[in-house]
């Protein structure tokens, strides 16, 4: 049996792209099973925003506050107080948890921040 040479090729790259997404699965699976394990440490996302921005007065889901990561006058920074998520609609700044914003405020890596976050909750 004979096989043509872009027959071959194609078979080739299904069996590189199967490998290459079994990998990225197990990825993802272990990236979900250590944050779940890291968030329990961690601050809630109401009480690390507190802290941060002593104007919140508001608990709904998304609030709106002045931006720390550009010199902001009014207020641009979109926060959800339940998952820890942000969005500047001025500058761009965004991130999905409270260790980004951590991370992305104060230049810290990611080792660090989530040190100096569970130091925060461990002052409660």
């Amino acid at each position: 049996m004979r096989i043509n040479k872009k027959k071959a090729v194609r078979i080739q790259a299904k069996a590189a792209l199967s490998t290459s997404l079994s990998k990225s699965n197990f990825k993802s699976i272990a990236t979900t099973h250590q944050s779940c394990i890291l968030r329990e440490q961690l601050p809630s996302p109401i009480f690390y925003y507190k802290q941060e921005f002593a104007s919140i007065i508001s608990y709904t889901d998304w609030i709106n506050v002045r931006c720390c990561f550009h010199d902001d006058k009014n207020p641009s920074l979109s926060i959800n107080l339940k998952n820890g998520g942000f969005f500047c609609h001025a500058c761009g700044a965004k991130g999905g948890d409270v260790i980004d914003f951590h991370r992305l405020r104060y230049g810290l890596g990611f080792r660090e921040s989530v040190l100096q976050l569970k130091r925060i909750k461990g002052r409660r």
